[in-house]
């Protein structure tokens, strides 16, 4: 009787780990998860972030190329006056 008690306590003792264990790795693994999620994240904002960077450096310089063409026109129009 008792050794039919005893197999029972460790099928369940046993049954109670391998639980645990599949918690852990499903924890695990949701971890890993977010960590991949997050990585996708940031890659995203740095992208955002470089492409942001570049819009701007292209209108500063379209800007500054209408300036020179508006001063090339100023010029040429004084020079006209003076003849």
């Amino acid at each position: 009787m008792l050794t039919v008690l005893e197999e029972e306590e460790e099928e369940e003792e046993e049954e109670e780990e391998e639980e645990e264990e599949e918690e852990e790795e499903e924890e695990e693994e949701e971890e890993e998860e977010e960590e991949e999620e997050e990585e996708e994240e940031e890659k995203k904002k740095k992208k955002k972030k470089k492409k942001k960077k570049k819009k701007k450096k292209k209108k500063k310089k379209k800007k500054k190329k209408k300036k020179k063409k508006k001063k090339k026109k100023k010029k040429k129009k004084k020079f006209s006056r003076r003849i």
